[in-house]
């Protein structure tokens, strides 16, 4: 039996669905995920990436266990697992081991820059605060084939990493 998994991270949830080489639904999962919007600024609305990468796990291990015992160990094969998601952004700062450029990792930071907690480090496709820098990025590159017909929105990545290099220490 070929199956094929499709997880979709959304706005309030996890989603995993085991689908059948025809298409069928043969089973789904989803699992909550939280949202975190700043008191003093409402514009910043942050989500936690540990707590989605636990969710796509968890949900993962169901499904191979659902698929066990339904088909038995062996009797199915995965044939593909595709991932989809909102317009969002993982935010991370690179760490120096020992003080070497040679050796570095990535860690979280806080997206939320109204507070320490590394578990809101993603900015959510509904956060507002890189207003400014749109415009900003809007009228330097107005007129410009770069744009071409295209404007910049505070939703996309380019505004928001101009949001964070404005405003970071």
């Amino acid at each position: 039996m070929d199956v094929y998994l499709g997880i979709d991270v959304g706005t309030a949830s996890v989603r995993l669905s085991i689908v059948s080489k025809s298409g069928e639904l043969i089973h789904s999962f989803e699992t909550d995920i939280s949202r975190f919007q700043d008191e003093k600024n409402v514009l910043f609305v942050t989500q936690s990436s540990t707590q989605i990468w636990t969710g796509i796990k968890t949900l993962t291990k169901h499904s191979i266990s659902f698929l066990n015992n339904k088909y038995g160990v062996g009797n199915y094969n995965i044939r593909s697992i595709c991932g989809s998601g909102t317009c969002s952004q993982v935010i991370m700062q690179r760490q120096y081991t020992n003080g070497s450029k040679d050796a570095s990792y990535f860690t979280s930071f806080s997206a939320n820059l109204n507070s320490d907690d590394i578990n809101q480090d993603i900015i959510m496709w509904m956060d507002k605060r890189a207003s400014k820098q749109a415009d900003q990025l809007n009228s330097i590159f107005s007129g410009t084939e770069y744009l071409a017909n295209y404007e910049f929105m505070s939703e996309m990545s380019m505004p928001r990493l101009k949001y964070l290099y404005d405003n970071l220490p």
